[in-house]
């Protein structure tokens, strides 16, 4: 039975979650490029605990969501409507080849160079008063965020997958998603950098990396990112549920009321939705 149809049996019957395989080390990964290293990550994660008042249906939140498709298409078929800003992604839950957001931005036009790593760097329209209000008030806490990525297609996720698992055949399903199954796709989550990673892992080359969380604007938005509705994606506690391997600096825009929530709370989005959420996202493929 391919690991796709177990995870459909497990969620339709409540069962928990494959655990994730163990986070990879320091020693396993290549120092150039992106690093995801930490002793702390080797540990065995710890599983998401829902709140008491978190149960399947419409009344699982305090505030309305939109509601869901009633038709479960399969994932290769999946195109999130334009006003849906809570597409699940997971392993098993994907999104069409085809599927390019029709509002995506160009971040230069709004922000300046020195923030935004790239002029090929997109996002939804929908997100960008958000993000250019966060950047602006870190610059006045006297921070130097950088933006590092932002929109990635399913071919520009596919190039990606095949380095890491040239690089990391066992490990890669932690370090990067399956194409049609990275939030980057949605046009909806943002990779921060800072000025201080470099010194702080000892690498000038670092891209990425776990200890993101200890530099200063890491830490600021790890404290407030939510207020402004950003949400940590995969949370250093939370790869038994996301699959992912911590990445301090992937932030995903849910909008206010669900990035507060979500933070007072101390949950994870991806499970949450599942559970608010009736129907499963899509019918996962072979």
């Amino acid at each position: 039975m391919n690991r796709s149809l177990i995870f459909l049996l497990l969620f339709i019957f409540g069962c928990a979650p494959i655990p994730a395989a163990s986070v990879p080390t320091a020693t396993s990964l290549p120092t150039a490029a992106i690093a995801i290293t930490r002793a702390v990550s080797t540990s065995t994660p710890v599983p998401f605990t829902p709140t008491a008042t978190v149960t399947p249906g419409p009344s699982a939140t305090p505030f309305p969501l939109p509601a869901a498709s009633t038709e479960i298409l399969p994932c290769s078929e999946r195109k999130p409507a334009p006003d849906d800003l809570y597409p699940v992604l997971t392993d098993s839950f994907g999104l069409s080849a085809d599927y390019v957001p029709k509002d995506l931005v160009r971040l230069d036009k709004y922000l300046p160079y020195s923030i935004v790593y790239s002029a090929e760097i997109r996002v939804r329209q929908v997100m960008v008063e958000a993000l250019v209000t966060m950047i602006k008030d870190m610059r006045a806490a006297g921070l130097k965020p950088i933006i590092r990525s932002g929109y990635r297609g399913y071919y520009d996720q596919a190039a990606s997958y095949a380095k890491w698992q040239q690089q990391n055949p066992n490990r890669v399903g932690l370090i990067s998603a399956k194409p049609g199954h990275s939030e980057h796709q949605l046009g909806l989550a943002v990779d921060f950098a800072s000025p201080e990673l470099a010194a702080i892992v000892g690498n000038p080359e670092v891209e990425y990396h776990s200890d993101f969380d200890q530099t200063s604007e890491g830490g600021w938005l790890l404290d407030n990112a939510y207020k402004y509705g950003f949400t940590l994606s995969f949370p250093l506690t939370a790869t038994t549920w996301t699959g992912m391997a911590y990445e301090p600096w992937h932030y995903r825009y849910v909008g206010k009321d669900l990035a507060t929530y979500l933070y007072d709370s101390s949950q994870v989005f991806n499970q949450f939705m599942l559970r608010a959420r009736p129907n499963i996202p899509c019918m996962p493929g072979e």
